[in-house]
């Protein structure tokens, strides 16, 4: 599956992506390191220790990383 095939299998906007990333390599890049990194685990663990002011700086990195890669269904779901 290539770059284009994924946005259009998960709703995302590959042109969007694109525009920000410049090509498909670094576009790939991007993606895998932001599924290798922690930030679901971080988000999830600040929200039980009731770490409201570290929840919110990683749910809002979140929502930029999905935004910047236009991720589209996890940049509306982090936008809520």
């Amino acid at each position: 599956m290539d770059v284009k095939e994924f946005y259009k299998a998960i709703n995302g906007n590959y042109d969007n992506a694109l525009s920000i990333m410049m090509n498909d390599n670094l576009i790939a890049k991007m993606i895998t390191k932001f599924m290798n990194n922690n930030s679901l685990n971080e988000i999830i663990s600040f929200y039980e220790q009731k770490d409201y002011r570290n929840l919110f700086l990683s749910a809002h990195a979140f929502k930029g990383v999905t935004g910047n890669l236009a991720l589209t269904p996890l940049f509306e779901l982090s936008s809520k």
